[in-house]
């Protein structure tokens, strides 16, 4: 299985495994202007963890890419927020890369006290190279070349269907 993502000409034969997590922080929702100091702020919580995923990031390779890309919380400014959740998107080539970023994510603690956090995430495979699709590729480049394209094949970044599909062909 195949996808398009590349540059001009080029298929995509392989790519890294995807994993799509949400991490939460549960405070406590309190009155802002009448009782601040009985909540807790689940996004000033959510905040230390963000800057600790950050601090994590600088020591991974480029094997592995993390982007914290959403964040929701609140419901009204002059309410002490219960709830924030930030969506990350991981990209790895080795399974253990995201079994090292899940511990991390799974140990990492708000600098709220009694604040709690849960971390959820869905895993996609990565897009392989196999014997069957290297030779569907040379099979694609010969009929290409035969009405004048020149197609190379490049591996991505990106996620699709072809990660779920590839261990199959």
């Amino acid at each position: 299985v195949f996808d398009s993502g590349g540059s001009l000409g080029s298929i995509v034969t392989q790519g890294p495994a995807q994993a799509k997590m949400r991490a939460a922080v549960h405070g406590k929702a309190a009155h802002a202007g009448l009782d601040p100091d009985k909540g807790v702020n689940a996004i000033y919580a959510m905040s230390s963890i963000i800057e600790q995923i950050k601090a994590f990031c600088k020591d991974m390779n480029d094997e592995i890419l993390i982007n914290v890309g959403t964040i929701n919380g609140g419901s009204r400014s002059n309410v002490v927020p219960d709830f924030c959740e930030i969506g990350i998107d991981l990209r790895y080539s080795e399974e253990r890369s995201a079994e090292h970023v899940l511990s991390f994510l799974n140990s990492v603690k708000p600098d709220q006290k009694d604040a709690s956090t849960s971390v959820t995430y869905k895993l996609r495979e990565p897009m392989m190279k196999t014997p069957a699709s290297a030779e569907l590729f040379e099979k694609v480049k010969l009929q290409a070349q035969s009405i004048g394209l020149n197609i190379g094949e490049v591996s991505v970044s990106g996620g699709s269907d072809g990660n779920i599909c590839s261990k199959y062909c």
